[in-house]
């Protein structure tokens, strides 16, 4: 972009740069010791979803492409990691599909919430306000102000004191954060608190549900900005506009995509700026850090265009769902949106990704992701996540569906240097829930791509009678296969579809 004219390697050498390791990361927050936590609390046996978020006959398998589990929307090479807020119960992880982790990601947005270990240094402890069991918030919503937690009495200050190992930022970055955020900090969350007029505890969840770590009463951290945020939904909550439970979970819905949208922003522009300049990593990130915050005003601008016209579109799409539905139904176990779902992924990935350079590894994911969305948005379906080797998408309908993924096949395997690629199309219920699908269906698709041949696309019995009966059948020629054994699943017949020459 434009702006990014005069990024050059010079600039980066002003006073105390910062370690590369600082590229992308939140605000102001690591500068200043993050509290100590008690030990994580106890999860049921396997890393098992909140029994009262259950979704019966639809367990979903986080090993497989992450199917119950929310993974990081536009990461890459990232596992699957299983998710004990997500909707469905009994969210074992496999940890033999794909080489994905198996590890549990309690930060993510479903209920039970707790905080992610892995996210800014925060520990797995049960997180206040959250939306599952083992929730501390009070479902009245904010407490008096000032209201403070007695030393343990929530998890969140054990009263250790525990010295600070993180070295402080430099004046020169602190400056940028300070002018990013509107002003230095001089609030600690005590004060925070007290000037939002809630309690102290609920300023906390507030705090965890963004993503951060927790911080002592003591820590200088919060300005205007933070008061005025907390306010907000403060007010929200008490004007009886939403409760508690959908207030922590617009928090972690914007904070987990933001944190994502930051990384990638930065990430994209280091690259640029590599490229460009003909510089290393190192030198590239030192000028995105010097010159990031002259841009902040326009990613902020195409950020709120971009969200309205999404936002749009769902009201659209949802609208004519919605006139086309007579009734809810009875059955406690219906899923209630019929979706076409398509599932596309790399095969022998994880031995492939051992095998390259940082660059060529790199070069292999974008092309694969980019790829696939350009195809799959540019037909009319729209990807749900991305999983490193894999993508998940969804359709309204199912014609559109497998038009996507047998013309994904086709693009992908056009590409130089790409892996050889297989998939799957299902059309069935869906619960949607937290920006993913959960249910039946999704642990359909992700286990009929685990058995697909390279260069096939294979769906089920039931999607391919739906394909037959529609005018999009005459495209297509469906070759029956050999049963196999699903894991969950018990044993299926798949059916190979194939496209016709044009």
């Amino acid at each position: 972009m434009s702006t990014e004219t005069g990024w050059t390697a010079s600039g980066s050498t002003s006073a105390n740069p910062v370690p590369p390791a600082t590229a992308g990361t939140g605000p102001a927050g690591q500068a200043r010791p993050a509290e100590p936590e008690p030990a994580p609390a106890p999860q049921p046996a396997g890393g098992q979803a909140d029994a009262g978020q259950q979704l019966p006959g639809g367990q979903a398998d986080a090993g497989s492409h992450g199917t119950s589990a929310e993974a990081d929307p536009g990461s890459q090479g990232s596992g699957a990691h299983a998710d004990p807020g997500s909707q469905g119960s009994g969210a074992q992880a496999d940890a033999g599909s794909h080489g994905t982790s198996a590890g549990a990601d309690p930060g993510s947005q479903g209920s039970g919430l707790q905080a992610d270990a892995g996210s800014h240094g925060t520990s797995a402890g049960a997180d206040p306000g959250s939306q599952g069991s083992g929730a501390h918030a009070d479902p009245g919503g904010p407490a008096p102000a000032g209201t403070l937690p007695a030393p343990g009495s929530n998890g969140l200050d054990d009263g250790i004191d525990v010295p600070d190992t993180q070295d402080p930022l430099s004046s020169t970055v602190a400056a940028r954060i300070d002018r990013l955020l509107g002003g230095t900090p001089d609030l600690t969350i005590v004060q925070l608190a007290e000037k939002a007029g809630v309690s102290v505890e609920f300023a906390r969840t507030f705090w965890k549900a963004m993503g951060f770590p927790n911080v002592r009463d003591t820590t200088v951290l919060f300005g205007d900005s933070d008061v005025q945020a907390l306010k907000v939904m403060a007010a929200l909550i008490e004007a009886d506009v939403i409760d508690e439970t959908t207030a922590i979970s617009l928090l972690r819905a914007q904070s987990h995509m933001t944190d994502r949208l930051a990384l990638w922003q930065t990430e994209a522009l280091v690259d640029g700026t590599a490229r460009r300049r003909q510089l290393d990593d190192v030198s590239a990130r030192l000028v995105v850090l010097d010159k990031i915050t002259t841009i902040v005003d326009v990613l902020q601008a195409q950020l709120d265009y971009s969200w309205r016209r999404q936002l749009a579109a769902l009201i659209a799409r949802t609208d004519a769902e919605v006139a086309q539905s007579h009734h809810a139904p009875a059955d406690p176990y219906h899923m209630p949106l019929q979706r076409g779902l398509g599932f596309v992924d790399m095969v022998a990935y994880t031995r492939r990704s051992t095998e390259l350079g940082s660059s060529a590894l790199a070069d292999l994911v974008q092309t694969f992701e980019y790829t696939s969305r350009d195809v799959i948005t540019t037909h009319g379906a729209r990807v749900v996540k991305t999983i490193g080797d894999a993508i998940l998408y969804v359709a309204d309908d199912l014609p559109t569906a497998a038009e996507v993924t047998v013309k994904l096949i086709r693009a992908l395997q056009a590409k130089e240097n790409m892996l050889p690629v297989r998939a799957s199309v299902v059309w069935g219920g869906v619960l949607s829930r937290n920006g993913d699908v959960f249910g039946p269906t999704v642990n359909l698709a992700s286990r009929l791509v685990d058995v697909a041949p390279p260069g096939s696309v294979l769906t089920d019995q039931s999607t391919a009678d739906a394909l037959a009966a529609s005018p999009a059948a005459r495209q297509y020629t469906m070759v029956p296969r050999e049963g196999v054994e699903l894991q969950g699943l018990g044993e299926v017949r798949p059916i190979e579809l194939r496209r016709l020459p044009d």
